[in-house]
């Protein structure tokens, strides 16, 4: 019920107004509205971790070509802002319309103690959903979610996506799935450099 109130609030807010569609009528409808929005509770904090994310990236990466083991070098940008606890992600490669777009979104869950959240891009309808942890050090997030096997789109496999923290303020950034044999396989690793 508690997550579902800020929807219940919303409903509430964008009714058309009461029967009698009198102008008191409609002012006191915005009145409730305004008094349900102020009864809510406080935007949650941004994790930490989260919080060094926010800000606008340049990602340099190599991802496997297939087979025969060729790479090919990627150029990409990404935008972070904030959102309440969560941090929303627009990521961009190529400049031409139809190329590759992703967004991301992530946020701490008081209730469970972890990381959860989403990513999506224009390369399939597949929604990927994190579980998400943090090495003891607190600079390594290792995201992980389950999808179709690259080898074997009718294989359901998990897939991780880690990114590490070197100090720097640079980001490694490494992503891998799980073969049929058991063991994992790493098919793309980059940089990511703050521009702002």
């Amino acid at each position: 019920m508690k997550k579902l109130l800020p929807l219940l609030l919303l409903a509430s807010c964008s009714a058309t107004g009461p029967a009698n569609g009198t102008a008191a009528g409609d002012r006191a409808d915005q009145a409730t509205a305004a008094s349900s929005f102020a009864a809510m509770p406080p935007t949650a904090d941004l994790h930490p971790y989260l919080q060094r994310l926010l800000g606008d990236w340049r990602i340099r990466s190599e991802v496997g070509g297939g087979s025969d083991g060729a790479t090919m070098v990627m150029e990409s940008t990404e935008s972070v802002e904030a959102m309440g606890p969560w941090i929303v992600s627009r990521i961009r490669a190529g400049g031409e319309p139809g190329d590759f777009e992703a967004r991301l979104a992530l946020a701490y869950d008081a209730e469970t103690d972890d990381i959860v959240g989403f990513w999506v891009d224009s390369s399939s309808s597949h929604m990927w959903n994190y579980r998400c942890w943090l090495d003891e050090g607190g600079s390594t997030l290792t995201a992980e979610a389950e999808g179709p096997a690259f080898d074997d789109p009718s294989r359901v496999t998990r897939f991780q996506d880690i990114t590490e923290f070197d100090g720097s303020g640079r980001r490694l950034l490494r992503s891998r799935m799980l073969g049929a044999d058991g063991e994992w396989v790493e098919f793309s690793s980059g940089v990511a450099e703050r521009v702002r």
